[in-house]
């Protein structure tokens, strides 16, 4: 089964799979058919080792869940926790543990350490220090929200594509831009001095005091809400367009009876980017997530249902509704002709999403 199917086919598994709530079951449901997706054979264990040992020195019983190996060596180890369960930091010491005990004893060149609940996956390497995993992912994927773009990159830790020069090259590129990304991003919540200071030496010949750094301050993060806004409306409008030009066809809307299987329609996806795309300014896009069940969507942040941010009815075939949260998370309705007209709540996304971030968030 190609990687693009088995994606699919683990969006479908995955409220049940979390409902079951075992290890057992996010490996044989989720995780090891993603693994023989890339090409690797679970059945043989000169391919695909299960509980890896880990030992090193007194440290005794340790063992990852699986190990990735080309002519018994290691070039990729993966720690696995439940599907219902959220990867914290915790878990991400345990893995740079394995993953240090392993190189160190093995005296392997293995570059790559994954740690998945089967929904997300979050593939570490050692690009700062030999031997020890860098404490941001450089690249990561949520089978429940994949894009094309994701599953391009994913396709490259194949059996077939695997190059681990190539791999390394284009996971620092990942790494570094998405330290960038952090930077910018709490830049434009919270302009720092230092940050304006050096806007403001190129459009202020005056002496830059600190009075002066304080009124540019509100002012630079104005404009990259308003830039950020334009480009986002600009997109917005392009999909409006899209959306009207569309010829008609004698097909039937969507109905309550499709989607049982949990898979969101194209509509929902098109909600749930335009969601992301006026939250960037706020946190980084992977933040965001989307649910889905019978009756509706939900996008969420951080990938629980304790945060909504806005949630999509679409399975009618007359009506289409948007609900937002007020401050009580109560829900309030909106009925909408496109799903474009999701920019129109913009304000009301971004207010529960600061709500959620705290104080810090606030402008």
């Amino acid at each position: 089964m190609d990687l693009e199917t088995t994606i699919k086919k683990s969006r479908s598994r995955i409220e049940n799979i979390k409902s079951m709530g075992t290890e057992a079951a996010t490996k044989s449901s989720l995780i090891e058919p993603l693994i023989r997706a890339l090409g690797y054979d679970t059945s043989d264990i000169d391919e695909v080792c299960p509980e890896y040992t880990a030992d090193f020195g007194v440290k005794k019983g340790e063992k990852i869940d699986y190990a990735i190996l080309k002519d018994g060596t290691p070039i990729m180890l993966i720690e696995c926790k439940t599907a219902s369960e959220e990867l914290t930091e915790k878990n991400e010491g345990q893995l740079h543990r394995y993953f240090t005990s392993i190189v160190s004893r093995d005296k392997v060149q293995c570059k790559i350490a994954i740690l998945t609940n089967g929904i997300r996956y979050k593939f570490f390497s050692d690009f700062d220090k030999p031997n020890i995993l860098d404490k941001r992912p450089f690249f990561e994927i949520d089978v429940g929200n994949a894009t094309q773009e994701h599953i391009a990159v994913l396709k490259k830790f194949s059996k077939s594509d695997f190059n681990l020069g190539e791999l390394m090259s284009e996971g620092k590129n990942m790494l570094m831009m998405g330290n960038i990304a952090s930077i910018l991003g709490a830049e434009m919540e919270s302009p720092t001095d230092e940050f304006v200071r050096m806007v403001c030496s190129r459009c202020y010949d005056g002496n830059l005091t600190q009075r002066i750094v304080n009124e540019y301050k509100p002012l630079i993060k104005k404009s990259f809400d308003q830039m950020i806004t334009e480009r986002v409306d600009s997109g917005l409008m392009a999909a409006i367009e899209q959306t009207r030009k569309k010829p008609e066809t004698n097909e039937p809307e969507p109905s309550a009876e499709i989607s049982k299987n949990n898979e969101p329609t194209e509509e929902e996806v098109i909600g749930f980017n335009i969601v992301k795309a006026i939250c960037i300014a706020l946190i980084p896009a992977e933040r965001i997530f989307m649910r889905k069940v019978e009756s509706y969507c939900t996008v969420i942040l951080d990938d629980t249902n304790r945060k909504p941010l806005l949630r999509m009815y679409f399975n009618n075939m007359n009506k289409k509704y948007i609900t937002t949260f007020d401050a009580n998370k109560k829900e309030v309705k909106m009925s909408i002709e496109i799903v474009p007209e999701i920019s129109k709540v913009r304000e009301q996304i971004r207010a529960t999403l600061k709500s959620y971030l705290g104080s810090n968030a606030e402008e």
